[in-house]
Order: C-alpha cells, then sequence, then structure tokens
C-alpha cells in the first residue's frame, strides 16, 4: 500500500478541522458559532500578516458523499 503525503495546505486544513471538532465536543458552541469565529480568527491572521489581505473570493470544497446518488 503507497502511503500518499498530504500538502502543507491539507495538513493544514486537517488540523484547523481536529480543533473544529475537539471545541464541537467540549463546548456548548453551535455550528455557527465554530464557522464565524474561525472565520474570524483566520482573516485576523492573515491581516496581521499582510494588512493590505482582503476577502476577495469565497472557497467552497465539495465534499464526497459517502454514498454516491443513483
Amino acid at each position: 500500500m503507497v502511503k500518499r503525503n498530504p500538502g502543507p495546505g491539507e495538513m493544514f486544513a486537517d488540523e484547523i478541522l481536529s480543533v473544529c471538532m475537539r471545541w464541537w465536543e467540549e463546548s456548548d458552541l453551535d455550528v455557527d458559532d465554530i464557522y464565524n469565529f474561525g472565520e474570524f480568527a483566520i482573516q485576523s491572521y492573515c491581516k496581521a500578516q499582510d494588512p493590505s489581505f482582503e476577502v476577495t473570493e469565497e472557497i467552497v470544497f465539495e465534499l464526497e458523499d459517502e454514498e454516491e446518488e443513483e
């Protein structure tokens, strides 16, 4: 079996997902709270690194369903 090495972007996304799952289980935050605070944190970080940073497009990740529709 060949093990695939994820790139840094995928590893970052996995780490963020892990944090979200932990907060979901250990707090009373709901989905909207997690999304909104996560988005705020990422944008704040990016602006701190580059004050000219602006959100210019929405990124949409398509998740594959485990069961394909027939």
